[in-house]
This record gives structure tokens, C-alpha cells and sequence, in this order.
């Protein structure tokens, strides 16, 4: 499974891709989220954020949410448990959005 993810993006007037849908060994399902660090992370909350629809989709699909951020090499993972306990929801133009700050997510390694 590599299934790409879309959703509106009422700022950009489109839809814009999320991330792709994978299959673990295991069978689980998990969201991978390619970004830029520069340009995507929230520096006011130091976190990263999914489309509220479709994280509300995914919620009861999906196990973890991975981010790669391809310009420093890192790489940060966390349970969709986390991101619903510990998340918050913000609007800062881009619609209305699922945020988890990098301090609840786990540091995997560089790539």
C-alpha cells in the first residue's frame, strides 16, 4: 500500500497532498508526511499539523503519523493516540487543523 492523501487547502484555493497511507509488516496503517522543516513546521507552537477532516478520517484507520523533514535529515513519529490526546486544534488560515508539538513526538534518526 502507497496510497497518497489529499485535502483542501482553502488558502491555496486546492487540494494539496498530505502524505501516503502505508502498511507496516504488522498490517498496521500509518500516515508518512514528507516536509520542509523551514517552511512547514509551526515555529509558534514547534509543531506540525494535518487537515482536520482528514485527520478525523484517518483517526480510527491509522496507528502513527510520521514526519520526515527532508531538509535536516530528521525524522519524528507518534501514535494518532498521541496526536488526539495531546494535539490541539488551530486555524492559522490553512483551514481548520489537527497540531502536535515536536515535544510529544519521538525522534526516530536521521535519514
Amino acid at each position: 500500500m502507497n496510497q497518497p492523501l489529499y485535502a483542501d487547502d482553502p488558502l491555496k484555493g486546492r487540494k494539496v497532498l498530505i502524505g501516503f497511507l502505508h502498511a507496516a509488516q504488522t498490517g498496521a496503517i500509518y500516515l508518512e508526511k514528507d516536509v520542509k522543516e523551514a517552511v512547514h513546521r509551526f515555529r509558534k507552537y514547534d509543531g506540525y499539523a494535518i487537515q482536520f477532516e482528514e485527520f478525523e478520517k484517518l483517526k480510527d484507520q491509522i496507528s502513527i503519523i510520521k514526519i520526515n523533514e527532508t531538509d535536516t535529515g530528521m525524522v519524528f513519529v507518534a501514535t494518532i493516540v498521541d496526536w488526539a490526546e495531546k494535539g490541539e486544534i488551530i486555524d492559522e488560515g490553512h483551514g481548520k487543523q489537527w497540531l502536535l508539538q515536536k515535544k510529544f513526538m519521538y525522534r526516530l534518526e536521521n535519514k
